[in-house]
């Protein structure tokens, strides 16, 4: 990211004068150096004035370059080498910001699913294993379907589901058949075995929003 601004020419004579000001004080400086450096060979002042004089013409001299560093770039723009570097410390911190953001991500747990919490065993700081979360959508049965009515029900048929204490049946319809039987033995499958195999079958129920969770239902298979 290169940042980019506009030096107008009242920027550019405000800095032309701090540099004129710093340059006749760094000359003041130097005049004063000169005449302290006689004055001490002649052992007229003591060696304190003169670090003193010496630390203020060094001190002045570095102020005065430095304004008219400034001024030039001012002037003729920053150069090249300038430009490259502070690129490359834009793109550095960017790097380190994606980097940071990827960590906090990481770092951060979200539930796949807007819901309510029904259980919450835990306290902050503590590291969650697992927890358990009602979805706030369709609410839905898992039944297990058997493999001999497989051929007769499929993923998008209407089928009613019945649970104790409601009378009519509730409207059902199977969202989802599992490809892989619940229970699968090691060796070959005969008749009877087949017909113990069960695959998991999800049901969306339609308006049984008020049902409670984890009630016991049955559906009738055809």
């Amino acid at each position: 990211m290169t940042v980019n601004f506009v030096v107008t020419a009242h920027t550019l004579t405000l800095f032309f004068v701090a540099s004129e000001a710093t340059q006749a004080a760094s000359n003041e400086a130097e005049l004063k150096y000169q005449r302290f450096t006689t004055l001490y060979k002649s052992k007229v002042v003591g060696k304190a004035d003169f670090d003193t004089a010496k630390a203020n013409r060094d001190s002045t001299k570095a102020k005065a370059q430095q304004t008219y560093d400034q001024w030039l770039e001012l002037k003729n723009g920053a150069r090249e080498e300038d430009i490259a570097q502070s690129n490359a410390k834009v793109q550095a911190a960017q790097a380190a910001l994606l980097w940071q953001e990827k960590a906090r991500e990481d770092l951060t747990i979200k539930a796949p699913v807007d819901g309510t919490i029904d259980t919450l065993p835990w306290h902050v700081g503590d590291r969650v294993a697992f927890g358990s979360l009602l979805s706030a959508q369709r609410p839905y049965a898992l039944v297990y379907l058997p493999a001999s009515v497989l051929t007769k029900i499929k993923t998008g048929d209407a089928v009613n589901v019945f649970a104790d204490g409601i009378e009519a049946p509730i409207q059902g319809r199977v969202s989802n058949i599992r490809s892989q039987p619940a229970y699968t033995p090691f060796y070959a499958l005969n008749e009877r075995d087949r017909a113990r195999l069960m695959y998991l079958t999800d049901i969306d129920l339609l308006q049984a929003d008020n049902l409670p969770t984890g009630l016991a239902v049955e559906i009738r298979l055809p």
